[in-house]
């Protein structure tokens, strides 16, 4: 699968060293929060495109682009301050969660993503939240929707005269 990148994403990967961070921007969102936790993997808060992510330590694993599987991401959230964890706890459904790369010195662009996953699994302790993340599964659906048959659709059955 190809991507494009910024022109200053391309000057980053491509330079033998450089200045730019490259940050990723996560969104843990459900109807039950009364708003959107969005983290950044940062030591200071940053501001995309009028939110404002709040530092946080994780670590998550991009989606391997392979055809053919649906890509599984691992999260690890660094949770000493129990926040997140609180707020995860009270939801009777999983949260889905959005990930994005941008760089800090433009964070308005982004320059991979958004990946937006389900909750597969959860498991934490006082010090982490571990977590599987999948897409929706549209693979299992049935193609095509519906079945043609004469029942449901008799005009396609109907003889023509001409």
């Amino acid at each position: 699968m190809s991507y494009s990148l910024s022109t200053t994403g391309k000057a980053s990967i491509f330079a033998a060293s450089t200045a730019e961070v490259w940050l990723h921007l996560l969104i843990i969102d459900h109807d039950d929060l009364t708003a959107p936790i969005r983290l950044v993997d940062n030591t200071e808060a940053v501001v995309s495109r009028g939110d404002t992510y709040l530092p946080f330590a994780f670590r998550p694993q991009i989606p391997a682009e392979v055809d053919g599987q649906l890509p599984k991401v691992e999260l690890q959230i660094d949770a000493v301050d129990q926040t997140i964890i609180a707020a995860l706890e009270v939801l009777q459904t999983p949260p889905t969660i959005t990930l994005e790369v941008v760089m800090a010195g433009t964070p308005d662009t982004v320059e991979r993503g958004p990946w937006y996953f389900t909750i597969r699994s959860l498991n934490y302790n006082a010090l982490t939240i571990r977590s599987e993340l999948t897409y929706e599964a549209l693979t299992a659906e049935p193609f095509p929707y519906r079945r043609f048959t004469p029942t449901e659709f008799p005009g396609l059955f109907n003889a023509v005269d001409r």
